[in-house]
């Protein structure tokens, strides 16, 4: 799966972001997988899915209310799907060292690693033994 990046940002929105955010926003990204969009092109708002089992899980819209498989956690920004437990991030802050650092609200998906050296990164996507 890709990592996310600051291209998930308009051209438009990256222009307002100094050098030193830009960088800080990229690094900050790397914890994150690239969200991956269903093609609803007659839609407004695009529809994001979960990287593990695919389901609906923000829009945006009144639609969430009804269809979203996220559902908060314990922790101030931070939820999982409902249908197959892979945690994401709703709300980010990324300390850039601005006047007002950066704020964005989009899930996105924890890269998940097998050891403490981060070293074998688990794969959302790979079927377990015995599924």
């Amino acid at each position: 799966m890709k990592t996310a990046s600051i291209e998930l940002f308009s051209e438009e929105s990256r222009e307002k972001l100094s050098a030193e955010s830009i960088n800080a926003m990229s690094e900050y990204l790397t914890g994150f997988h690239d969200p991956v969009f269903r093609d609803n092109s007659d839609e407004e708002t695009a529809t994001i899915l979960c990287v593990k089992c695919g389901s609906h899980l923000y829009s945006g819209g009144l639609m969430d209310a009804m269809f979203s498989t996220f559902s908060w956690g314990i922790v101030h920004g931070d939820g999982f799907c409902t249908k197959c437990g892979w945690n994401y991030r709703m709300y980010h802050t990324v300390k850039c060292g601005e006047k007002e650092d950066p704020r964005f609200t989009l899930p996105l998906a924890y890269r998940c690693y097998e050891d403490d050296a981060m070293t074998k990164e688990v794969d959302p996507t790979a079927k377990k033994s015995g599924d």
